[in-house]
């Protein structure tokens, strides 16, 4: 059986990269320059149009739609990648046993 981690084995580093991981999310749903709407959105609202063209009207925007969905969904799993490493960094802490030695003194 293997012992808990402890607040004494956490390795620093992996916060700093999961300041990169949230970096990496910011940037794609971060606002623009002039306050316009990140490019996800608008994406998603482009794909809502093609579904509609290809509900209404046929098949003819299938292929664009299926290409910008593949896109939109490879774009939000490296987010969902990147959100799950930076809550494995902050599990290590949560669940990290702590010991008298590891309180630190306010």
């Amino acid at each position: 059986m293997s012992r808990k981690p402890t607040l004494a084995d956490f390795e620093t580093h992996d916060l700093l990269e999961a300041i990169d991981d949230l970096d990496s999310i910011r940037g794609t749903l971060a606002n623009g320059p002039h306050l316009e709407p990140p490019q996800i959105r608008i994406d998603l609202l482009k794909l809502h149009e093609l579904a509609m063209q290809v509900c209404n009207q046929g098949e003819d925007a299938a292929s664009e739609l299926f290409e910008l969905a593949i896109d939109l969904e490879y774009r939000l799993e490296e987010i969902q990648e990147s959100a799950e490493r930076v809550l494995t960094v902050l599990r290590g802490l949560t669940e990290a046993d702590f010991d008298d030695e590891d309180q630190v003194a306010y």
